[in-house]
């Protein structure tokens, strides 16, 4: 029992020790907090100084091996010096989707639907039994996406019933 008793008083005093440590770190903020105030309030911009600045030749082999730089100065020096062997690929730029004739079926088709209905798309999709959704709709028009087969079986036969040939 004596044990356990020891442990809670060490619990105790851990934890107030703490307590007493953070009222000790509050009261200091406080006092900084304080001098701040007085000298104006304000905030003043950090800059670095010019003589903590590294400044680094590109195209030699600090550049290149120490420092890791990769510009086109330092690529090309390596080139020539041999270190690289060949030039890095450059980035691929992404290729625009094309749409395949079932989208540009669709769309004409939701195009025709609007001539006649407007950008009803909760009412087309509500009517379909929301087979596709007013926002898949939406996109499917806009040439964004396009619907799976079965889904545009079900959305062709309602806009047959609203009159538009699909």
């Amino acid at each position: 029992m004596n044990i356990k008793l020891d442990f809670a008083k060490r619990d105790y005093s851990m934890s107030y020790s703490n307590v007493s440590l953070k009222s000790q770190q509050r009261e200091a903020l406080e006092k900084e907090i304080a001098e701040w105030q007085a000298q104006g309030n304000e905030i003043k911009p950090f800059e670095k100084s010019e003589q903590n600045q590294i400044r680094v030749n590109h195209g030699g082999e600090t550049a290149y091996k120490k420092m890791g730089c990769r510009c086109k100065t330092c690529v090309t020096w390596a080139c020539k010096k041999g270190v690289l062997l060949t030039n890095p690929k450059s980035e691929k730029v992404k290729a625009v989707n094309k749409q395949t004739p079932f989208g540009r079926l669709q769309q004409t088709t939701l195009k025709a639907y609007v001539e006649d209905h407007g950008e009803s798309w909760e009412y087309l999709a509500a009517r379909s039994g929301y087979t596709i959704t007013g926002y898949q709709l939406r996109r499917i028009y806009e040439g964004q996406s396009e619907a799976t087969l079965l889904d545009w079986n079900v959305l062709k036969t309602t806009l047959h019933i609203l009159g538009i040939e699909a």
